[in-house]
């Protein structure tokens, strides 16, 4: 198994890596710029964060839908296809 991993996929790697780095960094000091920097109070800060929750949480049903209509299809594109 001496397959080596396309540049591409090791570019594609490397830059998930520091978009992720990048998100954890800024995610602690958010509540201090939405506070300090814009001036907002604690509700502000509580519609930013729930409005932030309410969109993952439209994205995982999203998903989990397309997830399960995938599956549901795969035994037909099976048939299909032999």
């Amino acid at each position: 198994m001496s397959e080596r991993l396309p540049r591409q996929v090791k570019l594609f790697g490397a830059v998930s890596l520091l978009n992720d780095f990048a998100s954890e960094m800024i995610y602690p000091l958010l509540p201090a710029f939405v506070t300090g920097v814009l001036g907002g109070g604690a509700v502000a800060l509580g519609a930013l964060d729930g409005a932030a929750d309410a969109a993952a949480a439209f994205v995982k049903l999203g998903a989990g839908r397309l997830a399960v209509a995938a599956t549901h299809s795969a035994p037909s594109m099976l048939r299909a296809a032999g």
